[in-house]
């Protein structure tokens, strides 16, 4: 949406690009921090099995599409 905005009204979008991506990045990693600051409650997470479907559900998914996209022109022309 705001990337919608700034390139309507001539703004810069690779500006909006990338505070787009930084806060979305930034705040994976903020929000457990401050909901444990702010309710005190502590857990424990297995790194290695979220790591592992994170893998698993976004980048192999991606990394095949551009294989795909790479190797196996007629999977381009049908995406089009």
């Amino acid at each position: 949406m705001v990337l919608v905005l700034t390139k309507s009204s001539g703004g810069d979008e690779a500006s909006a690009v990338f505070n787009a991506a930084f806060g979305n990045l930034v705040g994976v990693f903020l929000s457990p921090a401050l909901i444990l600051a702010y309710l005190g409650v502590e857990g424990s997470v297995n790194l290695a099995k979220v790591f592992t479907k994170l893998a698993l559900r976004v980048v192999l998914p991606i990394a095949i599409g551009q294989i795909l996209q790479k190797f196996v022109p007629p999977v381009v022309e049908f995406v089009k």
